[in-house]
């Protein structure tokens, strides 16, 4: 529960990054969520991405083992 924290600093909360780092394809430990740009700024053709960390208590240790698994598989 201390690795995704000590990956958000060191990343800058680049969460395309960390994903990457953590093979994590299937959104497994980060889900992506859109957000509409117009409810901030005002401009419809603004879309910004935001992510949201699960409960490390829903991870299982098969979701940690494809960190280390070849990208093919």
């Amino acid at each position: 529960n201390k690795i995704l924290p000590l990956l958000e600093e060191y990343f800058y909360d680049d969460f395309e990054n960390i994903r990457k780092v953590l093979n994590d394809k299937e959104e497994k430990f980060y889900k992506e969520t859109k957000v509409d740009g117009s409810l901030f700024f005002g401009n419809e053709n603004i879309q910004k991405d935001s992510y949201e960390k699960v409960n490390i208590d829903e991870l299982t240790a098969e979701y940690f083992q494809q960190i280390y698994k070849n990208k093919d598989e």
